[in-house]
Order: structure tokens, then sequence, then C-alpha cells
């Protein structure tokens, strides 16, 4: 069964997308906003850190037209965002996706890690209230690192608890240079569960889709 970029994510259920640096999760993200701006959609797309790639990944002005980038750069700002701000912007606008790059990469800045733990429920409960009243997917992603320090202990809790709420998630893989792997390690549709495919990277673009 050929896997298509639609298949990976759905309306009203959150999406994980996580892997080691690099590994081709903020490319992914934008292919998959690339692909609803193409299906005339429009995507409020939340950065942690990379705007300025995410605009060089998206290139063309009319996408940018259909696509909303909004940045954030400390966990509770994210959490205020996600918690207070969101709903009101999805109520009194129309989006079809919404994109997060990446829920826990600012949370290794705070000191408490078990407040930040206790954030990162809230906001995922509020991200999918909202997947769910307004019908559209949200995509996340998550960055899975080798630490030596404290921060090691929230990674992995964070990672249970989005893989809890998280209906689909899928791995990153990195094979070689420019290639990497992609496994469909829980979906709700149960006929590409464990499903993998392979692409392409140039400069950050995905130019290939197997």
């Amino acid at each position: 069964m050929k896997i298509k970029l639609n298949d990976i994510y759905a309306k009203g259920e959150l999406t994980l997308i996580y892997g080691p640096a690099s590994s081709g999760k903020t490319s992914l993200a934008v292919k998959i906003a690339l692909n609803e701006v193409s299906n005339g959609g429009v995507v409020l797309f939340v950065s942690t850190e990379n705007e300025l790639f995410i605009e060089k990944l998206i290139g063309s002005d009319d996408v940018l037209k259909k696509l909303v980038i909004v940045s954030v750069r400390n966990f509770s700002s994210q959490h205020f965002l996600i918690t207070k701000t969101l709903p009101k912007i999805l109520k009194e606008n129309y989006f079809t996706a919404l994109i997060i790059d990446s829920i826990t990469g600012l949370a290794r800045f705070e000191e408490d890690y078990a407040k930040a733990t206790l954030m990162l429920k809230y906001q995922l409960a509020s991200l999918l209230k909202e997947a769910r009243l307004w019908k559209i997917p949200v995509i996340l992603t998550s960055q899975v690192r080798a630490v030596i320090d404290e921060y090691e202990d929230y990674e992995v809790t964070a990672k249970t608890i989005l893989e809890y709420w998280c209906n689909n998630i899928v791995r990153l893989t990195i094979i070689e240079k420019g290639v990497r792997e992609a496994t469909i390690e829980k979906s709700s549709n149960p006929k590409i569960e464990g499903k993998k495919f392979v692409f392409k990277l140039n400069g950050g673009e995905i130019v290939k889709l197997k």
C-alpha cells in the first residue's frame, strides 16, 4: 500500500512527528502545510525557532498568504498561546490545519520540569479539544535527543504524554545524508499502522516522497 502525505494525519486528531535533530521534522511539517494550501486550505503555523527556514522552504508569496506564521520564544508564552489565544483565533478565523513546531522544544529552558509536564498536558488537552471542535488536523513536532542531563527525564515523560494524546505518530530516522525514513508507529487508520516511507531532503526541502 502506497502511503500518501494526507494519510499520516486526519481532521479532528493530533498527529506527532518526532525524531532526532536534522531528521526532517520541520520539512515534513512544511510539506503538510503546502499540501493543505494546494487543496485550498489556510494553515496556522506556530514556530518556536525556525521562521526564516520555514519561509525559505515555502518560497512563494502566494503560498505565504495562505499560511499564518506565529512565533513563540518561551514555554510560558507557548502555554498561553495554546490554551488561551488559539481558541479565540480559531473561533474568529478560518483555518484548515494547525501546525506547532515544536511542541516540546522550549520546555528545555524551564527550571521546573514537573510544572512543564503539567503545562504540556493542558496544552495537548486544549489542542485536541480545538481539533475536534473545528474538525481540523493538528500537527505537532518533537525532537528526540541524546541527552545526558536532567532534561532527559522530562523528555522521556513528554514522549509518554504525547503518545497518549496523539492519535497518529510518525517517527523519522536518518538513513544517510539527504535520506530519511518515516515509520507510522500509530494511526487512527489501522491499514497504515506500521508502514514506512522514504523521502529525500535537499537543503531542508523534501524533493522526493516515495
